[in-house]
């Protein structure tokens, strides 16, 4: 018999980002493509990335995908739609490796 398959990523407990996430309700999107370098120089593969306002709702969350062509071509990226408002913010990145517990992430935009 083959194994079980593997369940979701899922976020951090007391993390709901699927559930939480009300898209429908924003009026605006933003596009963010975000490269998370693991801390070694290296580039994560794996895991999700959640955006979050400054009130703390969950604005956004996406796992990677592989960059197909270009300067970082074979690497992974998380290519996030953030929805909002006007005059909203996103004051926190989050990053989860293992569905388990999550980072706080700094961003860049060079």
């Amino acid at each position: 018999p083959s194994p079980p398959p593997s369940p979701p990523l899922s976020p951090p407990p007391g993390l709901t980002w699927e559930d939480d996430l009300d898209a429908p309700s924003y009026e605006g999107t933003a596009s963010y493509t975000l490269l998370v370098e693991d801390g070694s120089g290296d580039y994560v593969t794996t895991g999700m990335v959640a955006a979050f306002a400054d009130d703390g709702t969950i604005r956004g969350y996406q796992e990677p995908s592989e960059i197909p062509f270009g300067p970082y071509v074979g690497k992974y990226a998380f290519l996030i739609t953030v929805y909002g408002d006007g005059g909203d913010s996103v004051d926190d990145w989050e990053y989860s490796s293992n569905g388990f517990s999550s980072t706080t992430i700094t961003t860049d935009s060079s």
